[in-house]
């Protein structure tokens, strides 16, 4: 496809590439824990709101830092562009998460390993879409539109 984005790279620097995510992520669910209790036990706000500040303020940490050191972008687009995709794939990762938790807990009794294990996969499935749709680099066709007949 004309113009979609490819992020083809070696083994080696994907692996490179999934560690920094992992701890832009570590980092990034330390922030939304702490935005949650700032908001809950020092503001005195409901868990739901305390819950969706923490979000958003790990979700723009996560952001810049998956920008800037994770995936190392260095596309042209605007960043609002990536932003807008990047928040998106946010705004359905919550019903997602919920969706797998409850089918990890049909099959797992205790939340809290139902918790991380859905967290887990979830994470997989947040790195491989935010590596292919949110931070990719557009495709170089430079070198197959140059071939011409006798070119060998």
């Amino acid at each position: 496809m004309v113009g979609s984005p490819s992020c083809g790279g070696s083994k080696k620097s994907s692996g490179m590439t999934f560690f920094r995510y992992l701890v832009v992520q570590v980092l990034a669910y330390g922030l939304d824990i702490g935005g949650f209790l700032i908001g809950f036990k020092l503001l005195g706000a409901d868990p739901i709101i305390s819950n969706v500040f923490g979000k958003i303020v790990a979700g723009v940490f996560a952001f810049i830092a998956h920008r800037n050191f994770t995936f190392q972008s260095t596309q042209k687009i605007k960043h609002g562009e990536q932003a807008i995709r990047y928040f998106a794939l946010l705004g359905l990762n919550i019903p997602l998460s919920s969706l797998v938790l409850l089918l990890v807990l049909l099959a797992i009794s205790y939340p809290l390993y139902g918790k991380v294990i859905s967290d887990a996969i979830c994470l997989l499935l947040t790195y491989w879409l935010s590596k292919t749709y949110v931070f990719c680099k557009p495709r170089d066709n430079s070198l197959n539109s140059n071939t011409k007949r006798g070119d060998r």
